[in-house]
């Protein structure tokens, strides 16, 4: 079982291209409580309606945290 909570989100336009300037990048910050001693901090992003995307990712853990970055925060792809 856990518990989470979204910490932060925010929208950005990142595209100055004609074709591209209408779409929307959307971020959150999530924080996943898992047990006493374990939780994650995941940065998320999505355009549009896709699915929410893994961006970077913190582990808390009791012997210490590690962190990821998986990809850029808006133009990855």
């Amino acid at each position: 079982m856990s518990d989470e909570v979204v910490i932060a989100s925010w929208t950005k336009h990142p595209y100055t291209s004609y074709d591209k300037r209408s779409r929307t990048v959307h971020h959150r910050v999530r924080i996943i409580h898992y047990d006493n001693t374990t939780a994650d901090v995941v940065h998320e992003r999505r355009e549009g309606n896709d699915d929410w995307e893994t961006v970077e990712v913190a582990e808390l853990r009791d012997y210490g945290m590690t962190h990821q970055k998986i990809r850029d925060g808006v133009m990855a792809e």
